[in-house]
């Protein structure tokens, strides 16, 4: 087997070229690094020519789906992309919105909405553990990956060969995602991301009650909270917790929970999944759990939001000056609706921006939670200054270091190809899991990882 690293081996435009040594071959993942106004894609240049047009997708977040239509202007309708069906919707939402940025920002390349429409009918989607065949006595299944709605670890198996595509995952319970769930197999090979190698998160429960009190402080002092956030994923965990704060009497029931843009249509596509979602944190209230199942009835699954449809109703709202939660993308500041909301927020120190997601340096959020109170930070390119409180809570996806050791232990996997990482932190994971007996590799981008016979067992 051999695999070629198109992109991701640091964090962002995550694309594998995956070959068996039968003839199989695919491509695992087809992501974009999204850097201040500008897309870089994977090196297509480098994908061989023999590239049987099979994409397997782990999950809709750009950086893993992001390149394809890119990789659609090369191969066009040879392209078949396998995805769960949260994933294919998911994904639908994500990349016509980053056609639209790309040429309402003027990026290299852009990206025409009806090409996406094009690409959209090369997705085949494939039920959660339902076995499908990919190819000439290969196969494909998709396993739970705990990471967003949809989010899969693919297992694909060839004669005499298989490898596991973690994807993102993450091992714990999130408030909305069950944790990633193991498999019947033990791959001879794993590809497994190392974005938090390194790293320890702290305590979810104590980051939720923090998160929880400085609602409640701005609350109380009669201002309005921005949360920043990724709009899939991240944006829904946001709402879920404070709807179940507010059911438990941690918050007032009556505080206005508002999402606005992409994340608005993201969110209708989780309420489409009910069935995905992890029932035994969305409350502990069995009514509510009720209520949020019942298809005839309006109320939304994470309690009394209210979405803000349309320039008419956001105007209404920037002006509105009674406590309220603002939910919007871009979690980074850096697009959507929340740099507006956050210019109009910041200079008042009865409000909250309070940022749950990771920070790419040079972005916005990121110069906004190192920057002391009072100091300025740029929003759409005018300085303003800091008067309000500004926080941040870890509230990752991603298994942290030993959670990602102990998972692949548990998989049972010999043989481990780790990319999605920092290298210093990869490093450190291929040293504890060379301890442990299992072959690690650490390539970089356009390396290619010819992999070792299986590892003989001797008493």
């Amino acid at each position: 087997m051999r695999i070629k690293i198109l992109g991701g081996a640091n964090i962002g435009r995550r694309a594998n070229f995956i070959s068996f040594e039968k003839g199989f071959n695919f491509l695992s993942d087809c992501g974009v690094e999204i850097v201040p106004n500008d897309l870089l894609i994977p090196d297509f240049s480098n994908l061989p020519p023999e590239f049987s047009g099979i994409v397997v997708l782990t999950h809709a977040h750009l950086d893993h789906s992001g390149g394809l239509p890119y990789l659609y202007r090369i191969f066009g309708n040879r392209l078949r992309i396998y995805c769960t069906p949260p994933t294919k919707d998911l994904a639908g939402i994500l990349l016509r919105d980053s056609a639209k940025l790309s040429r309402e920002k003027g990026y290299t390349i852009v990206v025409e909405e009806e090409e996406v429409d094009e690409i959209m009918n090369c997705f085949i989607t494939v039920p959660f553990r339902e076995e499908v065949e990919i190819g000439s006595d290969v196969t494909l299944r998709f396993f739970r990956a705990g990471h967003i709605l949809g989010a899969a670890s693919a297992y694909i198996k060839g004669p005499g060969e298989d490898i596991m595509d973690g994807g993102d995952f993450c091992t714990f319970d999130q408030t909305l995602i069950k944790g990633a769930e193991l498999t019947p197999y033990e791959p001879e090979v794993f590809l497994c991301e190392g974005t938090y190698a390194g790293r320890t998160h702290p305590l979810r429960e104590a980051e939720k009650h923090r998160f929880i009190g400085a609602i409640l402080e701005t609350y109380q002092k009669g201002g309005t909270v921005l949360l920043p956030s990724y709009t899939v994923g991240r944006a829904q965990e946001n709402a879920q917790i404070i709807a179940d704060a507010k059911r438990a009497g941690f918050l007032p029931a009556n505080l206005p929970v508002l999402i606005d843009g992409m994340a608005r249509d993201v969110t209708r596509v989780y309420e489409k999944y009910t069935d995905e979602l992890n029932w035994d944190h969305l409350s502990d209230d069995p009514a509510a759990r009720l209520l949020a199942q019942d298809p005839t009835q309006p109320k939304h699954l994470f309690g009394d939001i209210t979405f803000v449809e349309g320039k008419w109703e956001r105007g209404i709202l920037i002006n509105d000056s009674r406590p309220k939660v603002i939910i919007a993308g871009s979690g980074t500041l850096e697009g959507g609706f929340s740099p507006m909301y956050a210019g109009r927020l910041i200079d008042r120190e009865e409000n909250a921006i309070l940022i749950t997601g990771y920070q790419f340096p040079g972005s916005t959020g990121r110069y906004l939670t190192i920057s002391p109170p009072g100091g300025q930070v740029y929003i759409n390119g005018e300085a303003q200054q800091i008067n309000c409180k500004v926080g941040s809570f870890d509230f990752s996806a991603h298994s942290d270091g030993a959670e990602i050791i102990d998972h692949v232990v548990a998989l049972g996997a010999k043989q481990v190809v780790l990319v999605h990482g920092e290298a210093e932190g990869r490093q450190l994971l291929a040293e504890e899991l060379t301890s442990r007996g299992i072959r690690p590799y650490v390539p970089s981008d356009l390396e290619e990882v010819v992999i070792a016979p299986p590892i003989p067992i001797t008493d």
